[in-house]
């Protein structure tokens, strides 16, 4: 893309002035497919599509907090939930050792996919959702993995 280019200028325009026109404006019908979505999907489909994954993630947030052994590390406001799994008798350095094997365990098996991040000093799992088809359940399958791979850590480390 120039910046001196005719498609960003106007021809009597004395030195180039891209603030006219977007990259994206200057091809005609670039914005059809998205309208022509909205307009077959309707305004109520789309909205219920864009709130699903963050429901889900709400509903599950609800489910772990009062789950044993399980750290909710925030209260979501998207479709990013952070949690870890927390054994008693973990110090706190163990812990963050735990997330990351587990983190590894689950990316490695291919069957869900987490992230992982660190909240202050704490490693934490990441589960995030982005498309409607993102459910609950699917995400509580993930938390499931997690917790199984918990107990399995525990057990080989001699604490379970």
């Amino acid at each position: 893309m120039a910046v001196y280019s005719e498609y960003f200028n106007r021809p009597d325009d004395p030195r180039p002035n891209p603030g006219l026109k977007s990259p994206p404006s200057t091809r005609p019908l670039t914005a059809l497919a998205l309208v022509t979505s909205i307009r077959y999907q309707g305004m109520k489909k789309v909205i219920q599509a864009l709130e699903a994954p963050v429901m889900a993630i709400r509903e599950l947030a609800q489910e772990l907090d009062s789950a044993t052994g399980i750290e909710i590390a925030h209260r979501p406001d998207t479709g990013i939930l952070c949690f870890r799994m927390v054994p008693e008798g973990f110090t706190q350095d163990k812990l963050n050792r735990l997330q990351e094997h587990i983190f590894d365990r689950i990316m490695s098996g291919g069957k869900s996919t987490i992230s992982i991040t660190k909240l202050d000093d704490k490693t934490v799992l990441r589960l995030v959702a982005v498309t409607p088809r993102v459910t609950y359940q699917s995400l509580m399958e993930a938390v499931s993995e997690a917790r199984a791979l918990a107990q399995d850590y525990k057990r080989s480390q001699g604490e379970g």
